[in-house]
């Protein structure tokens, strides 16, 4: 009994993989990637998304066209390609009066020829940006087209003296024709402009040509010094919204307009046949049991290392020791009732009082804290050192609180 079901399972599942390649293959053709900030796919951007938030830095996330209610007052708008929902022509106007009032506008172009929306291109060219993305092929494997090819860029005369961009690694092929009141940002060893700015009305238009903010790119040369000063320039100390709505979030199928009908009934006939070959094989074990393998273990000094380097890469070192400012002064009224606000001296006699520390030394170490933090500037020996003098009264505590309970 048992061989006729193995041989029709086995039949049923040929006959639906290669429905799955007809389906995906008789499609409109077209593949597009999914560089979101919600996504951590390599060409996502959720890496540099939360580094701003560990920056503190105010982050909003855009699920409404250019012209709805979310992009209001002024501030940063990200904007990465290839997009999942297209651009419709009734939020060029609304994002051209955003900018005139003093928005920005930030394009980081990752997309091929295949995949860039026509909407956004022409505005670009409009403004003064026009530029010349790759044609790549399909990826045989994925059925997307390829990621383009990449090729060292360094910074022109429109960045600053102070900001040394030697290398950034942009997509080969492309270029910007930029306009004469435009301002060349990066230029590639071959001449091209692969980084170019404009000024609109009050705002700015700024166009990058490749993985600018891309996951597995952001720490490769002077990729974050870059992504950083072009936030903090734009900015404005506004807020910095992330184009969420045009990568196809707020919505299930939400590019469903732009989707191939004949593609949507072989996936529904592909969840019919897996309906049937569930039904037949449920309850039918094809071998002996077996073990379920425990899935790898990840260290946690990985994720350490990690946003280590990121903290160090960004020279936020002040903003960790504020961090464990804070940490101490809440665990401290937690476990004593002291007043929330309080200067170095009274806290290092509440901990002394409390805990048996030398008050001297510890208003000391909690003064010299206070006065690294407000440094914009920190060495990491200075900071390796500030920070373990906070953890040894942190352990203090917290060994202080484990006995009392």
């Amino acid at each position: 009994m048992k061989r006729p079901i193995v041989i029709v399972t086995a039949v049923m599942f040929l006959c639906l993989m290669v429905l799955s390649l007809l389906g995906m293959t008789m499609g409109t053709g077209r593949r597009t990637r999914f560089p979101s900030s919600l996504a951590g796919e390599a060409e996502g951007v959720m890496a540099f998304r939360r580094l701003l938030l560990e920056l503190e830095r105010p982050v909003g996330t855009l699920r409404t066209g250019w012209d709805g209610p979310d992009l209001d007052g002024r501030g940063l708008l990200i904007v990465t390609t290839p997009v999942q929902r297209g651009i419709r022509a009734e939020e060029i106007p609304a994002l051209s009066a955003w900018v005139v009032n003093g928005g920005s506008l930030l394009v980081v172009e990752d997309a091929t020829a295949l995949e860039r929306s026509p909407t956004l291109e022409a505005f670009l060219t409009e403004v003064g940006l026009d530029s010349v993305v790759p044609v790549t092929d399909i990826n045989p494997a994925t059925l997307k087209p390829a990621r383009p090819a990449r090729f060292p860029s360094a910074g022109d005369d429109g960045l600053p003296d102070n900001l040394r961009i030697r290398r950034v690694q942009l997509n080969t092929g492309g270029n910007i024709a930029p306009s004469e009141q435009a301002v060349t940002l990066l230029r590639s060893d071959d001449g091209r402009t692969t980084a170019a700015a404009v000024s609109y009305g009050t705002g700015s238009i700024t166009l990058v040509l490749g993985p600018l903010l891309a996951n597995d790119r952001l720490l490769e040369g002077d990729t974050l010094d870059l992504a950083l000063w072009l936030v903090d320039d734009l900015s404005k100390d506004g807020m910095i919204w992330f184009d969420e709505y045009h990568h196809g979030h707020g919505g299930m199928l939400a590019n469903l307009g732009s989707v191939h009908r004949g593609a949507l009934g072989w996936a529904a006939l592909q969840a019919a046949l897996a309906a049937l070959l569930y039904s037949i094989t449920r309850g039918i074990r094809f071998g002996p049991v077996r073990p379920v393998p425990e899935p790898p273990r990840r260290s946690n000094l990985e994720f350490v290392h990690s946003m280590a380097s990121m903290y160090r890469r960004a020279s936020a070192g002040r903003h960790a020791l504020k961090m464990m400012l804070a940490r101490l002064r809440r665990d401290t009224r937690m476990l004593t009732g002291s007043p929330g606000r309080v200067s170095a001296a009274e806290l290092a006699a509440t901990l002394s009082e409390r805990y048996q520390m030398a008050r001297g030394a510890t208003t000391m170490a909690l003064r010299a804290a206070e006065q690294a933090a407000d440094r914009s500037r920190l060495t990491d020996r200075e900071l390796l050192h500030r920070a373990g003098e906070l953890a040894g009264l942190q352990q203090e505590i917290t060994g202080e609180h484990r006995e009392s309970d």
